[in-house]
């Protein structure tokens, strides 16, 4: 495994978002268009929970679960640990394995490690290997119907 540092991305229709440094917090509150929010919307959330802007508590669970909504993916590595989060696989999964390929191609992760999904809440672990090879399966199938 070669992932060594943090990295985090917003993922969305295969476009990656590099939010190093940072955190995903951050980069939702320094581009809220991107994600089809306005600074006021953000605003709201942190009122509503009496939190101060961009504290990661109760306010960002709530931004985090309407951007997962609208099939948004978190991606964060942390150390030897990779984690994606969304709201629903089925609708990501090829984003989610042509976004492995990309981490594989650009030597970030190893077909051999592990992911961490956290999926509408519920956990599982896969090797990316699997990830690429059940998406690339499914393609295959679909081409010969």
């Amino acid at each position: 495994m070669k992932i060594s540092k943090t990295t985090a991305y917003w993922i969305k229709d295969n476009q990656y978002y590099n939010i190093d440094p940072g955190s995903h917090i951050e980069y939702i509150i320094k581009n809220p268009k991107l994600f089809n929010l306005t600074k006021n919307d953000i605003e709201y959330y942190f009122r509503l929970y009496n939190e101060s802007l961009g504290v990661e508590g109760k306010a960002r669970e709530a931004i985090l679960y309407r951007l997962f909504k609208n099939h948004w993916i978190r991606m964060r590595t942390r150390g030897y640990k990779i984690t994606f989060e969304t709201s629903i696989f089925k609708n990501n999964s090829e984003i989610i394995s042509d976004f492995l390929e990309y981490l594989i191609d650009n030597h970030i992760v190893y077909e051999s490690d592990v992911v961490k999904f956290i999926i509408g809440g519920k956990v599982w672990k896969e090797k990316v290997e699997q990830i690429i090879r059940l998406y690339d399966y499914k393609s295959r199938k679909e081409l010969i119907k």
